[in-house]
């Protein structure tokens, strides 16, 4: 996509209101929209694949947003960097500049904040467990309110089973990312 375009304005506009619009805003207004008007989706359980979109939705769709604005921002700032312009110049394809070049910066500035607000979704809000009446938080939850300390304890065990392999995962992706840091961690 071309900077200043009208999808790139569009995509911007977007990303601005989702960011903006408080999230247990959205997620009522998901339901109201595809649920209780549409009839599209169902509003609440677990029954099918299409019980998880909008609580998907609701959690990623800002948090995606935010993700854009951080990267197009990176890039703006990116592209203008002598060694992409010698990439350039030298006659390397844009497709090649973009993605091996000039993407890798926005990576590490995004994967940090991904890995700190992922065990927030993990748990899940307050408002989701409102909202959509589920999540992993909502079996912590009910385990407090029966009683059942095993039944807790397991739950607070998955989450954190989540999280560990959240971690691996993104400290794998660094050393994909960028070969030179795994090595230099390694000495």
């Amino acid at each position: 996509m071309r900077i200043n375009s009208i999808g790139d304005a569009i995509l911007r506009v977007v990303a601005t209101i989702l960011v903006a619009v408080p999230t247990f805003l959205l997620a009522m207004l998901l339901i109201l929209s595809f649920s209780s008007k549409l009839g599209w989706l169902p509003a609440s359980g677990a029954s099918s694949l299409a019980s998880y979109i909008l609580p998907v939705i609701t959690c990623g769709g800002p948090y995606g947003c935010a993700i854009l604005r951080m990267t197009r921002s990176t890039m703006l700032e990116e592209i203008r960097q002598d060694y992409v312009r010698t990439a350039k110049a030298k006659g390397v394809p844009d497709n090649v500049v973009t993605y091996k070049h000039a993407l890798k910066t926005p990576y590490y500035r995004w994967l940090q904040p991904l890995v700190r607000t992922s065990a927030q979704y993990l748990v899940g809000p307050w408002w989701l467990r409102l909202c959509f009446h589920y999540w992993i938080g909502s079996l912590v939850i009910l385990g407090i309110r029966s009683k059942e300390h095993p039944h807790c304890c397991a739950s607070v065990r998955l989450i954190s089973i989540f999280f560990a392999i959240i971690m691996l995962a993104v400290d794998m992706l660094y050393a994909f990312i960028d070969p030179h840091q795994s090595k230099v961690c390694q000495e």
